[in-house]
């Protein structure tokens, strides 16, 4: 069973616990738990790879396409 990520402040991040998947407003809170079980089924973890995303912008999760640096190049599992 996927262990808990340990959430941190990072640059360009807030952490909210239990918040894993993007939303916008507090209105769509209660949207959370059910986008992110929809994920978790259809996105296959080895097919993401940080070499597919990179240069690539995610709608409502990255303003800038994403870049890679070494602190921040490992793929986690999220919690549910």
């Amino acid at each position: 069973k996927p262990k808990p990520v340990e959430l941190q402040l990072g640059i360009v991040a807030i952490p909210h616990n239990g918040i894993d998947v993007p939303f916008l407003y507090t209105f769509f809170r209660s949207g959370v738990k059910p986008f992110r079980k929809f994920l978790m089924k259809k996105i296959v973890l080895s097919s993401i790879g940080p070499s597919k995303q990179t240069g690539k912008c995610i709608p409502q999760v990255t303003v800038k396409p994403l870049l890679l640096i070494k602190e921040r190049s490992t793929l986690r599992k999220c919690s549910s």
